[in-house]
């Protein structure tokens, strides 16, 4: 961090583990500051296909609200209803409190609802400025109050009775504005650098998507004769390749998974895999565990080199490649399972055909007029599949596991990078709000 002053003097905070705080500064309470608080915990408001924007905290990033991560409607006429415990004003702070726990973002449009695992603050105008506020609760040191006093054991939330052990620091509301107006200046500057990376990372991914598509539609010579596929989505390839369905490939046939809760996270049984366990990257998640008792999971058990296909939802297309490593595991109702004839095809093959654009092209076009997006087994067995002899679609897995790897190492370096400048961010935020730096002086800075 760029070195800043630091106030002339300093006193003991009320906080103890905090230590020293400027000596005009005063702490306190969180619920003793605010306006108003607001948890607007309850029920589930029903949802629809238009209407006014609801936000969720699947919405809520670390510093915004993102009206693409999660798209849902509520009524018009049922939004007061919903809303009856505090309409939203611009500047009020949003924060979610659990699954994530203590995302904060300020409210930007008044035409919106709030969900659950939400609560609005509004802080008292002769103790707080909003915008100061919004970055003191986007510290660490109130993120880590926060994670003191949260409970769970899957996933960590707070409560709203549990605000009152929740400690604030406040200087002069003159001070505040400064304080906030140095942080607007420099995390612009920090946020700037980080969509450049970011802008990269796309790039990579789209090189990454070409180089399998190419690869997997007219292979690795570039001297091979081509002829027409007669598919529109797949256009030429190579004339001694084949399209060919899904079900022709098949060891045996489609397989839904089980329709069971998922509850258990007993780590002697089984995993569990759901949709919502499949990263973007094909791997499953850590954090996600659930177990199926194995009496139930027999008939659903992975073998190695299964693929699991996505069915419903926003994951639908998306697919993940069984190996052995991932321990026993057995597969839930909304995935479809393909066990691949091993003198047809390489399943590994078939997966990076499933990471190319001609395949989203097609799941696309399969889901464009469903009201829930969705593709069946049905539809699966019947999509065709570029397919070359088995010797060759191994040299192209080959080539595409050393190609891919070279694009994901330098896509992993720039999320490293990125992961050091948002520390750098919460770095500068948590000093600036906690008086460790003094930076009224830096509006030319």
């Amino acid at each position: 961090m760029r070195k800043y002053s630091r106030y002339e003097k300093y006193k003991l905070s009320n906080i103890d583990w905090l230590g020293e705080i400027p000596e005009h500064w005063n702490d306190c309470g969180l619920t003793h500051r605010m306006e108003s608080i607001v948890d607007y915990r309850g029920k589930t408001p029903e949802k629809v296909d238009s209407g006014i924007f609801l936000i969720t905290a699947k919405n809520i990033k670390d510093g915004y609200i993102d009206y693409d991560a999660s798209q849902e409607f509520v009524r018009e006429e049922d939004y007061f209803e919903i809303m009856q415990r505090g309409l939203p004003c611009i500047g009020d702070i949003l924060m979610t409190t659990e699954a994530p726990l203590g995302n904060i973002a300020q409210v930007d449009n008044t035409n919106v609802a709030l969900a659950q695992r939400i609560i609005k603050f509004s802080a008292r105008k002769d103790s707080f400025q909003n915008h100061f506020l919004y970055y003191q609760l986007r510290s660490s040191f109130f993120k880590s109050q926060l994670e003191k006093f949260a409970t769970g054991s899957t996933a960590l939330g707070i409560k709203a009775e549990r605000f009152c052990y929740l400690k604030l620091l406040y200087p002069p509301l003159l001070e505040q504005q400064k304080i906030a107006d140095f942080l607007d200046r420099e995390t612009a500057k920090i946020d700037s650098l980080i969509q450049k990376r970011n802008d990269l990372i796309k790039l990579l991914q789209e090189k990454r998507s070409a180089v399998i598509s190419h690869a997997v539609t007219r292979g690795i010579d570039p001297t091979v004769r081509l002829k027409p596929s007669n598919i529109d989505w797949l256009g030429e390839i190579p004339e001694h390749w084949e399209a060919i369905p899904l079900k022709y490939l098949l060891y045996e046939k489609l397989k839904y998974g089980a329709n069971e809760l998922a509850i258990d996270e007993d780590e002697t049984q089984p995993r569990f895999v759901r949709i919502t366990d499949i990263s973007d990257d094909g791997t499953l998640r850590p954090d996600t565990f659930k177990s199926i008792d194995i009496q139930i999971a027999k008939e659903y058990l992975l073998a190695e080199n299964d693929l699991l296909f996505a069915r419903s939802g926003a994951t639908v297309g998306k697919t993940f490649l069984y190996q052995k490593s991932w321990g026993v595991t057995a597969f839930a109702g909304y995935l479809i399972r393909a066990r691949f004839s091993l003198h047809k095809a390489n399943s590994k093959f078939i997966f990076f055909c499933t990471r190319s654009s001609f395949y989203w092209q097609w799941i696309k076009a399969a889901t464009i007029q469903a009201t829930i997006q969705n593709v069946s087994a049905e539809k699966y067995a019947s999509f065709c599949f570029p397919l070359p002899p088995l010797l060759e679609q191994q040299k192209i897995v080959d080539f595409l596991a050393r190609e891919t790897a070279k694009i994901d190492s330098l896509i992993e370096k720039e999320k490293q990078i990125i992961e050091k400048m948002k520390e750098y961010r919460t770095a500068l935020i948590s000093a600036a709000v906690t008086g460790k730096v003094d930076v009224r002086g830096e509006e030319n800075a």
